[in-house]
């Protein structure tokens, strides 16, 4: 099946231009390496190339903004004593968090109410400064020439034939929800995989009210509704692990585990079973188990403040444009999801976290700051 989207209008298109021009520099030419290096992985296995084209990394960069006319703008910066945070809230955790800070005098820490606010489950993350320290020598991305003409609407790539595709023969089971992932199992579907969503109408997918947005991610793919906490949803997941190849989820550190489903109880149902998560932080990291979607990874990566304001050393904090970390986190994903399903023999369970693919942009600035003598924003 083959999904075709709506072309974008003109409100759209000024709209992703403008998000484009705000990213961190070179963000394009980090998809491109991404997106590149899936390329040449897939040209061993297929004389169909996958398109990697920069019109294509930007489109997958500011795809909400194409396909959903009321896409939200970003969240201002929520001001927290001499600090912000980022919060992705709906009504009910906006009185949460309202209730948190009203409670404790500490609230005015950023970085404590965030680490409180996560307890709560609620999607908090502190604006900070960049990390201090040289900036790694393969830190900074290679330019990659932005796609000025018919940009967002170049033609899909050809997709191969049944003989040609060389992952036809590949099942995965996909638990993921929203961007990230799904962009990185919609692409699988691309080079001939079958994609089984779970999908359950207990617990949707927040992007079914984007139906556009929900259907160009997810709709070349099988969609079920199951219910994981029920013996009649368990059976039947476990029945589909039990022929899978791959299981790819996004959920944070916790929800696996407590569903039973952790990697080696995965493997028990299937000993040849790759599995894949991503994650907003990495492992071994203080956030490792926090809740966390793009913008929120962006405060806390240190991308999101510069040096600035009505004081010397003082820091203005800028909200992302765009969820761009899930979508790089998507295209960083698909090589370790290829890198898996292509394997004679089940790998160890492999992580993509959404701050692990944005780092190469986090070092690059790094090295800007440093080349050019900043001092005053560590």
């Amino acid at each position: 099946m083959t999904v075709t989207a709506p072309l974008p209008n003109r409100g759209a298109i000024s709209r992703a231009a403008a998000a484009l021009g705000r990213l961190p520099s070179g963000t394009l030419a980090l998809g491109c390496r991404y997106l590149s290096s899936v390329a040449g992985r897939v040209e061993e296995m297929t004389d169909c190339p996958l398109d990697a084209t920069p019109a294509t990394v930007e489109a997958h960069l500011v795809r909400p903004l194409l396909l959903v006319d009321d896409w939200p703008d970003p969240t201002d910066p929520l001001p927290v004593g001499d600090g912000a945070v980022h919060a992705d809230l709906i009504d009910d955790d906006r009185e949460a968090l309202a209730r948190l800070r009203a409670t404790f005098e500490w609230a005015t820490d950023p970085e404590r109410l965030a680490a409180e606010a996560q307890a709560w489950r609620l999607p908090v993350t502190p604006y900070r400064p960049l990390p201090s320290g040289s900036a790694s020598p393969r830190s900074a991305p290679p330019r990659a020439r932005s796609a000025t003409d018919q940009r967002f609407v170049a033609p899909p790539a050809a997709r191969p034939t049944a003989e040609r595709r060389p992952l036809a023969d590949r099942l995965v089971v996909d638990l993921s929800a929203l961007w990230a992932a799904p962009l990185t199992t919609s692409l699988l579907t691309g080079l001939g995989t079958r994609v089984i969503k779970i999908d359950p109408d207990c617990r949707p997918d927040g992007f079914r009210d984007h139906p556009a947005l929900y259907d160009h991610l997810n709709g070349a793919k099988e969609i079920v509704d199951l219910d994981l906490r029920s013996d009649d949803g368990r059976r039947a997941f476990e029945s589909l692990v039990a022929g899978a190849d791959l299981v790819v989820d996004s959920f944070s550190r916790r929800v696996m585990p407590n569903l039973g489903y952790d990697q080696k109880g995965l493997r028990k149902l299937n000993p040849s079973l790759s599995t894949l998560s991503i994650v907003a932080f990495p492992a071994g990291t203080p956030e490792a188990d926090w809740v966390s979607y793009g913008p929120g990874v962006h405060a806390t990566s240190g991308l999101g403040a510069e040096p600035g304001g009505d004081s010397e050393g003082s820091i203005r904090y800028r909200p992302a444009p765009i969820a761009y970390p899930d979508a790089l986190a998507g295209l960083a994903a698909l090589a370790v999801a290829v890198e898996l399903l292509s394997s004679a023999r089940p790998l160890p369970h492999r992580e993509v976290s959404l701050l692990g693919a944005i780092g190469p942009l986090v070092d690059a600035k790094r090295g800007e700051r440093a080349s050019s003598g900043d001092r005053g924003h560590r």
